[in-house]
C-alpha cells in the first residue's frame, strides 16, 4: 500500500508547528474560522457517540460476551476516534494561541451543544489526570485563556486555575 497522507487535522497540527502564526491568520479568516468550530465539535461529539472513545478512559472497553475480534476491532476504532480527537484539540490550542479572534471560538456553541469551551471542561476526569492526556487538554485550555479574560473567567468557573499553574510549573521543570 502506498502511504497516505495524514488526516486533515493531523496535518494542521504539524502545518501549525512550523509556522503557527500563518496558520493561525489563515483559519482564523472568514469562513475558515467557523469550520474549525464546526469541527471540533463535529469531533466531540463523535467522540462521545463512539462506544469506547471516551468511555475507555473510565472503564474498559468490551465485555465477556464480545468476541475477541469485535473487541479488536472496537478497540481499534475507539483508539482511532481518540488520537483524531487528540489532534483536533491540539489544532484548538495552536489555533487559539495568542490570538483573542481565534480564541473566541471557543465561546460558540453549536446547535444545542454548550460552547467548546463548556465541553472541553467536561471530559472524562482522566483528562485532568493521566499525565499523557492532560499533555493533550491542559495547553489547550491554556492556549484559549492567554490574553481573552472571557474564556479565562469562563474556565475559572469550571476548572481550578491552580490546576493549570501546577501543571505549568511541572512543565517547567520538566
Amino acid at each position: 500500500h502506498p502511504p497516505y497522507p495524514p488526516p486533515p487535522p493531523q496535518l494542521l497540527v504539524h502545518m501549525a508547528t512550523v509556522d503557527g502564526a500563518l496558520v493561525r491568520r489563515v483559519l482564523g479568516a472568514g469562513e475558515l474560522k467557523g469550520h474549525i468550530s464546526h469541527l471540533a465539535h463535529l469531533t466531540l461529539t463523535l467522540a462521545a457517540r463512539h462506544p469506547g472513545t471516551l468511555a475507555a478512559m473510565e472503564t474498559s472497553p468490551g465485555g465477556a460476551a464480545a468476541s475477541v475480534a469485535a473487541a479488536a476491532d472496537g478497540a481499534a476504532a475507539a483508539a482511532s476516534m481518540r488520537a483524531m480527537l487528540h489532534d483536533v484539540l491540539l489544532l484548538l490550542g495552536l489555533f487559539a494561541h495568542s490570538s483573542r479572534a481565534n480564541a473566541e471560538v471557543l465561546r460558540w456553541k453549536w446547535g444545542e451543544e454548550p460552547a467548546l469551551l463548556h465541553r472541553l471542561c467536561a471530559l472524562p476526569f482522566a483528562y485532568f489526570c493521566e499525565p499523557h492526556l492532560r499533555r493533550v487538554l491542559l495547553p489547550t485550555l491554556l492556549c484559549g485563556c492567554l490574553r481573552d479574560d472571557i474564556n479565562a473567567r469562563i474556565l475559572a468557573a469550571r476548572l481550578n486555575p491552580l490546576h493549570l499553574v501546577a501543571f505549568l510549573r511541572a512543565a517547567a521543570d520538566a
